[in-house]
C-alpha cells in the first residue's frame, strides 16, 4: 500500500494535463501513485497522460458523469492511506507530498492542509492563502482551505463521511468541509506552500447557473448547520444573490438579498446590498460585470 494516492479527474486537457503529473513525478517524496480519471474526454488526453512512462501513473476512463463522480472512481480503484485530489489545470510544488507526509507522521490526522497561491493570470496577480487561515480571522482560526489540491484526506475518513456528492457540478468541497465540521475529524497544517491554483476562465466556477443550483442544494441539504451558523448562511446567500443578478435573474438576486437581510438584519452591508436588489439597474450596474471573488472557492 502507498502513502498517497493523487487523483486528477479530467475533461479535455490535452494541451495542459502533462503540466500537473509532471509536478507530481517531480516530488521530493516518491511513495504514491497517480490516478487518472478521463471524465469522456473527445481529445488527446488519454495519449498524453499514457504518453508519460512511470509505473506509478494509472489512466482510467468513464463515460461523461461529471468531476464529482471521476473523483469518486478513482477513489474506488485507489490503495493508498491519503487521497490527495488535484485539478487538471493546476499544479504543486516539489515538497506537496513531503511536507504532508511530514505532518502525518506526527499524528495520522484526518486531514492535512498546505498554503495556497492563487494566479490570476488575467490580472497578472498573486496572493498567498495561508490554509490555518484562510479568511483572515485571526491565528486561532485553524479552518483549512477546501479545495482540490489543498488538502490530503484519511481514505478511511473520506470513505466514512461518504466522498463527494455527485449532485454537486459545483462547490463540492465547500460541502465536503460541512461534511467534516458535522463529523469528528483530526486536522494538521504544514504552513508550507503546496498547491498553485490559477483561475480559470472555462472551469465549474464560473458556470454561474451551477453555482446557483448547487449552492441552493447545500443550503437545503445542510440547513441545520447553516440556521446555527448564521454568518455562513449570509455569505452563501449572498454569493447566490450576486450569481443570480449576472445571469439577468433579478427576482431571484432579490429574493436571495432578501433572506440574507433576514437572516442577519444588522448586517450593514447586507442591508444595502438588499435594499440596491430591489432595482435591476442598480443589480446590472453593481454586480453585473463584477468579477468573481476567488475566495468564494476557499
Amino acid at each position: 500500500m502507498t502513502l498517497f494516492s493523487v487523483i486528477i479527474p479530467a475533461f479535455n486537457r490535452a494541451k495542459i494535463i502533462n503540466r500537473a503529473i509532471n509536478s507530481i513525478l517531480e516530488q521530493t517524496f516518491s511513495d504514491f501513485e497517480i490516478i487518472v480519471v478521463d471524465d469522456g474526454s473527445t481529445d488527446d488526453t488519454k495519449n498524453k497522460v499514457l504518453s508519460i512512462r512511470d509505473s506509478r501513473i494509472k489512466y482510467i476512463y468513464q463515460s461523461n458523469n461529471g468531476v464529482c463522480a471521476a473523483r469518486n472512481y478513482g477513489f474506488s480503484v485507489a490503495s493508498s492511506e491519503y487521497i490527495a485530489f488535484l485539478d487538471s489545470d493546476d499544479y504543486v510544488e516539489n515538497n506537496w507530498l513531503e511536507d504532508f507526509r511530514n505532518e502525518i507522521l506526527l499524528d495520522f490526522p484526518d486531514l492535512v492542509f498546505c498554503n495556497v497561491k492563487l494566479l490570476d493570470l488575467s490580472k497578472n496577480t498573486e496572493k498567498i492563502i495561508k490554509a490555518s487561515d484562510p479568511y483572515s480571522l485571526g491565528a486561532t482560526a485553524f479552518d483549512g482551505i477546501y479545495l482540490a489540491g489543498a488538502f490530503c484526506v484519511k481514505s478511511t475518513f473520506f470513505k466514512r463521511i461518504g466522498s463527494l456528492d455527485e449532485k454537486l457540478k459545483f462547490g463540492e468541497f465547500i460541502e465536503f468541509r460541512l461534511r467534516c465540521i458535522r463529523n469528528q475529524n483530526t486536522k494538521c497544517f504544514t504552513n508550507k506552500l503546496g498547491l498553485i491554483y490559477e483561475a480559470s476562465s472555462d472551469g465549474g466556477s464560473t458556470n454561474l447557473l451551477n453555482r446557483i443550483e448547487s449552492n441552493l442544494y447545500v443550503l437545503e441539504k445542510h440547513k441545520e448547520y447553516f440556521d446555527t451558523h448564521k454568518n455562513d448562511k449570509k455569505n452563501y446567500l449572498s454569493i447566490t444573490a450576486v450569481a443570480a443578478i449576472k445571469t439577468g435573474n433579478y427576482n431571484l438576486g432579490h429574493e436571495l438579498f432578501k433572506k440574507s437581510f433576514f437572516n442577519t438584519p444588522l448586517n450593514f452591508k447586507v442591508f444595502t446590498q438588499f435594499l440596491f436588489s430591489f432595482s435591476p439597474f442598480f443589480g446590472k450596474f453593481i454586480w453585473k460585470t463584477s468579477n468573481n471573488d476567488t475566495s468564494n472557492l476557499l
